[in-house]
């Protein structure tokens, strides 16, 4: 199934979500796509799914054992 954005205003509006302003085409799509298992036309589509299906992104120590070790 074929997921796409048909509004304008949709498509405005993530565009202004700064935290994928860094992020490739490529891995967005391929994010969206192993998480919905959506087929994920363009950067809009796969922006708009991972904030509707958020992806977990694993953190390898809490912030206090970072104080701990002396990271932070």
């Amino acid at each position: 199934m074929t997921y796409r954005i048909k509004e304008p205003k949709s498509i405005w509006r993530l565009s202004r979500v700064p935290q994928f302003h860094g992020i490739p085409d490529h891995t967005l799509i391929r994010l969206a796509r192993r998480r919905t298992k959506y087929v994920v036309p363009d950067r809009w589509s796969a922006i708009d799914l991972i904030l509707k299906y958020p992806v977990p992104i694993p953190v390898p120590y809490t912030i206090t054992e970072r104080k701990q070790r002396g990271e932070d």
